[in-house]
């Protein structure tokens, strides 16, 4: 089991030596003072810095995932029905030129069906 002091544990975690102490005195970081310093675990700071990362991406896709849901709602304002645009939807999946009128085929077909 590999320990680190404070300087080692700073280059670990690529922070400042002061950025460590204030950290684990406030408890965020673990580690234990054994008498004047700071010991860290190298496998407690493993898992640290990957629950930070699991946390900060979750933080990021939910802010991208409202972000998404704003521009939805300012997409539906241009559509007061509130019902997706099959039209829409068949323009951008096949790249049809919006002066263009949709054809549909056999097997596409909106009434066709497969009994």
């Amino acid at each position: 089991m590999k320990t680190f002091d404070i300087d080692e544990c700073a280059e670990f975690l690529k922070v400042d030596c002061t950025t460590v102490s204030d950290m684990a005195g406030m408890g965020e970081l673990p580690g234990a003072r054994i008498g004047r310093g700071w010991v860290f675990l190298e496998e407690d700071l493993v898992e640290y810095v990957r629950t930070q990362v699991r946390y900060q991406r979750r933080e990021r896709q939910s802010a991208q995932f409202e972000k998404q849901q704003g521009e939805r709602e300012h997409t539906d304002q241009d559509n007061p029905t509130g019902f997706p645009s099959v039209l829409h939807n068949m323009r951008s999946r096949r790249d049809i030129p919006p002066d263009r009128p949709i054809s549909f085929t056999n097997q596409d077909s909106p009434l066709s069906s497969h009994l």
